[in-house]
């Protein structure tokens, strides 16, 4: 039987209440073609199957608004059917604004929130905070793109009940009913559909069914509600494997908690996880000299003449392409030429203190952009794992006496040979900016204040204060045709010259976005970062009426992802993935994906094209305003 809104006392009190307000199935062809929807976003659209659809930007937070007039009553039912392609969070969902009282008389608001962390429908009371006044059964949207119809009643401005009907069950569900009589009544105000998102993902929300009634009615039929996807998984196919996927061609350790792997072709390690057999994953891992070397450290030490397995699994190539998950079985031997009776070393050996000239000034950001932080980079060019923690930075005063004195304490984790450490006082002020092939390689710590023009950069052991390296930098080192020093690091061109030759210093280039923070610098001999050709700014195209970048690459096939940032360091779009089919020509997008890039003054563009050649070229650029 049909479960009834009304009890049996009030139901003969409505028998000639008015008609439903308004009935809106979406027939279109437009949002507005039948009722007044007013929004500012172009993503909302009715699609074949006659539904409301909205779709989220690729890789931007934000939420979209659609509304309409409604007027209220003391009675009142509200429909609608939703269905998410995605499981919903506390920050991607929908709001359906229901009712609103008078603003002068401590304004309340009612809406449904369809969806949280825990799969629920809702209803909010917000009147001096926003508070679930009738919270839903958790689980109900756990299944992706199911339809669920919502019914919303309110009884005589006092009594709000929320029911909801997902498909595939039987009946309704009365999810609960709450009291409090509203005062600063209104004749109306808006039917309001507020569409949340992140930008970790594209999700598509559709609504259909909107029933909104001035009285009270019974709960509607569910027999048309669709069926919920399948759930069957689906047969399982082999997926294209490239043959050229890098391999595994060496393992080395480097000390018995630290084991070098070395790859045929630069790797993708972010997600990838590095395993020994009774001792467990990785607890660091760092890319080496290069990206087909990755260093890690384990959780405990390697006992000599024990059998391992080395494992690795979600590697990928820099293209994106999984790599096969694999193990080498090996034995964990002294080295050659050792005794066989030698002792093995204790399990937490002392580190031996670090010598001059082991860990050397690699990179230096004096002059940051505006919102970025200043940062130095420190290299291991020892052939020895090293521990930072007993360093101390400082610069020199004009004196010649030392300045405050900054130690490295907090630096706990060992740096491998040819590791880096990036040694900033805001993090996000770094990554911000530059790419960042190492995350484990920031540290945010406490560092003196760098000079824009000169200054002399100390590192010394913090007991004795013997000195490890002394960088005097200068910014007339910079490269001549660099103006603006604002954003663009000096690097050091060899790691093995002298720290205070001049000539070994250089601006980083552009191709790499003016620094390279924690990894190989630009102007080091064999590094993965090249700049494609592009002498002309990213423009205006009148024509196709989209924003541009002419390109000249030396290949075909780059797959390119370019972003723009504002001068304080903030991403105010991410642009639609493209594959470069020439080698000569022009980048397009639509003016729809810089919604967010309106306002006046200069903002940073970033494209990024990497080649299935494992080929990776950067094009940075600072660029006016020019939204048309």
């Amino acid at each position: 039987m049909k479960a009834i809104l009304l009890n049996c006392l009030f139901s003969f009190l409505f028998t000639f209440s008015l008609s439903a307000q308004f009935i809106e199935d979406f027939d279109g062809p437009l949002p507005d073609s039948k009722y007044p929807w007013q929004t500012d976003s172009n993503r909302f659209f009715i699609n074949d199957s006659g539904q409301l659809q909205f779709t989220s930007p690729k890789g931007k937070a934000g939420e979209d608004v659609i509304q309409v007039p409604t007027t209220y009553s003391p009675d009142m039912t509200w429909m609608f059917d939703v269905q998410l392609d995605f499981n919903p969070s506390n920050k991607n969902n929908l709001l359906i604004y229901l009712y609103s009282t008078n603003p002068e008389s401590n304004q309340t608001i009612y809406y449904v929130q369809v969806g949280n962390n825990d799969g629920q429908i809702s209803l909010y009371e917000w009147e001096k905070s926003k508070k679930p006044c009738i919270s839903g059964r958790k689980g109900l949207l756990e299944q992706i793109a199911t339809t669920v119809r919502i019914v919303v009643t309110l009884e005589n401005n006092r009594i709000w009940t929320l029911y909801t009907c997902r498909a595939g069950e039987k009946d309704f569900t009365r999810e609960g009913s709450h009291t409090n009589p509203l005062t600063g009544l209104r004749e109306g105000g808006k039917l309001n559909m507020t569409f949340r998102y992140v930008k970790a993902r594209i999700s598509t929300f559709f609504i259909d069914r909107i029933r909104v009634y001035n009285k009270l009615t019974e709960l509607p039929d569910i027999s048309d509600l669709p069926l919920s996807p399948s759930t069957e998984e689906p047969e399982p196919t082999e997926p294209e494997i490239p043959s050229d996927l890098p391999e595994l061609i060496g393992l080395e350790p480097l000390s018995n908690t630290e084991i070098q792997f070395i790859f045929s072709a630069p790797v993708d390690m972010m997600e990838a996880t590095f395993s020994v057999s009774g001792i467990g994953d990785a607890i660091r891992k760092t890319y080496g000299a290069t990206q087909a070397i990755v260093n890690t450290r384990f959780p405990a030490p390697l006992v000599l003449g024990n059998e391992y397995t080395i494992g690795w699994s979600g590697l990928k190539d820099m293209e994106g392409h999984s790599i096969p998950n694999d193990s080498w079985d090996v034995v964990f031997e002294a080295e050659e030429g050792d005794e066989p009776g030698e002792p093995q070393e204790p399990e937490n050996p002392e580190p031996a203190p670090v010598l001059p000239g082991q860990i050397i000034f690699n990179e230096v950001l004096p002059n940051p952009f505006a919102g970025g932080s200043e940062y130095i980079e420190l290299y291991n060019r020892s052939a020895k794992t090293l521990s930072l923690n007993g360093l101390t930075v400082a610069t020199r005063k004009s004196d010649g006496s030392i300045g405050p004195r900054y130690p490295l304490a907090s630096l706990t984790d060992s740096l491998l040979p040819g590791g880096y450490a990036l040694l900033t006082k805001s993090a996000s002020g770094v990554t911000a900016f530059y790419a960042i092939l190492s995350p484990e390689s920031v540290h945010e710590i406490k560092l003196p204040v760098l000079a824009n023009t000169s200054s002399t950069l100390l590192l010394f052991r913090s007991e004795g204060e013997e000195m490890i390296d002394q960088l005097n930098y200068s910014s007339k080192w910079h490269t001549t045709p660099v103006k603006d020093a604002k954003g663009v690091s000096l690097e050091r061109i060899d790691p093995d010259k002298e720290t205070q030759d001049a000539s070994n210093w250089i601006s980083a280039t552009a191709a790499s976005g003016y620094g390279t923070p924690g990894y190989q610098n630009s102007a080091e001999e064999g590094s993965p970062v090249e700049a494609p050709s592009a002498n002309e700014p990213v423009s205006w195209y009148e024509a196709e009426g989209k924003i541009g970048l002419r390109y000249s690459v030396d290949k075909p096939d780059y797959h390119c992802k370019a972003f723009i940032y504002d001068l304080s360091g903030r991403r105010i779009a991410t642009l639609p993935e493209q594959i470069l089919q020439d080698t000569v020509g022009v980048l397009l997008w639509d003016d729809s994906a810089f919604d967010d890039f309106s306002l006046p003054g200069f903002y940073l563009f970033r494209a990024e094209l990497c080649h299935p050649e494992s080929k990776r070229l950067v094009y940075h650029k600072l660029f006016p305003h020019i939204r048309k």
